[in-house]
């Protein structure tokens, strides 16, 4: 067996890309990625590669001509721990089930970001940073996947510890499948929302009219609000802007929203997404004129919406006002009236107070994931 690694190889990212959809085609949960955005990421014009100071490095493991794991290695020169010292990455991982091919992927990946960037802590899987794919499930595979949730093969987890990686973090998702328990959970804000609208609150929500400067200040409140946030790193206005588009088909009129305290003064947000992993899935990870048309056939199946993001100010938290309460509320709410009567609470941080809002759900922990970490 041998290694290859490259940067840049228009073939060789190819075959990268398609390694994905080869090891995972016949898993019928499992969401192909766009190859176009695959590509984009591996390219030159990815805005992580045009930043002076980042670094990564792709392997592709093969014998016998027959590519068997693939890997990426990645240098965030904005990821460092709280004495300053820089963090490395490893993600795009994708490898069939022979611990001795994982073991020598990983382990020159390792060896790049150790032996040839002086990097001696490591977290995977992460691409790139939080905003572009981290983390591997580890309980939930036999549920309904959902657009942007951790999937990968259950004994990608075993690779990694057989490998010296540790869990270091965790996250966890909540279905709540009926409407009167929606209700439920919904209500426990609404007080909390009806007094701050009282004294001068508002909750905006995005608009095609207004969204170039919308935007900027969605970009800004997630900014704001996920600063503190486990190995959050900011990315540009460009990049941000291109991903919401991205998601735009996911969206609803008053999905994402803005909030704003009674000075005006930006304070939070919401972001709901509709759940339409049939239509995605139907796609094949391709962006073409059928794709688009099976996208369009399937996207009336769509059934189920996603609280995927929400945040508040820090001087939000410290004046105790009670806004995570009543942006729970009004999300939630939004997605009732839009006709939904399942929803996904999703990628909750362990420790994150947001689990109380769930009630009796509270504990329902449907789906986790891991983030590792290496050590040298």
């Amino acid at each position: 067996m041998s290694v290859i690694r490259f940067t840049y190889d228009k073939q060789l990212t190819k075959e990268f890309i398609e390694l994905g959809f080869e090891l995972n085609e016949d898993d019928k949960k499992w969401i192909p990625p766009f190859r176009e955005e695959l590509q984009h990421q591996l390219s030159k014009d990815f805005e992580f590669n045009r930043n002076q100071g980042n670094s990564h490095c792709n392997f592709i493991a093969t014998r016998n001509g027959k590519i068997l794991a693939r890997l990426s290695a990645m240098k965030n020169k904005n990821l460092i721990d709280k004495n300053g010292n820089q963090i490395g990455t490893i993600g795009f991982f994708e490898c069939i089930n022979d611990m001795e091919v994982a073991k020598e992927i990983l382990n020159d990946a390792v060896s790049f970001l150790v032996n040839e960037n002086g990097i001696n802590k490591i977290y995977g899987p992460m691409n790139f940073d939080i905003w572009h794919g981290y983390r591997f499930m580890t309980k939930g595979f036999e549920r309904e996947i959902f657009p942007g949730e951790p999937y990968n093969k259950p004994y990608y987890n075993e690779m990694f510890i057989k490998a010296g990686f540790k869990a270091i973090y965790s996250w966890d998702s909540t279905e709540v499948e009926n409407y009167e328990d929606l209700i439920g959970i919904s209500s426990r804000g609404k007080v909390r929302f009806e007094m701050l609208k009282e004294i001068g609150y508002t909750f905006k929500d995005l608009d095609s009219n207004n969204l170039d400067e919308q935007l900027i200040n969605l970009y800004n409140i997630i900014n704001i609000s996920f600063n503190n946030f486990f190995a959050y790193t900011e990315i540009g206005l460009e990049e941000f802007t291109r991903m919401y588009f991205g998601l735009r088909h996911s969206t609803k009129p008053g999905f994402f929203s803005l909030i704003y305290d009674e000075a005006g003064l930006l304070s939070g947000f919401t972001g709901v997404l509709v759940d339409e992993s049939i239509a995605i899935r139907a796609m094949r990870g391709n962006k073409g004129i059928l794709s688009k048309v099976k996208f369009s056939i399937n996207k009336p199946k769509a059934d189920r919406a996603v609280f995927y993001v929400a945040g508040i100010t820090p001087e939000q938290i410290q004046k105790h006002s009670g806004l995570g309460r009543a942006g729970f509320y009004y999300g939630v709410q939004k997605a009732i009236e839009a006709g939904y009567d399942k929803m996904v609470f999703a990628l909750m941080a362990k420790d994150q107070v947001v689990h109380g809002l769930l009630g009796k759900h509270a504990n329902k922990h449907d789906r986790e994931y891991t983030l590792y970490e290496l050590q040298i």
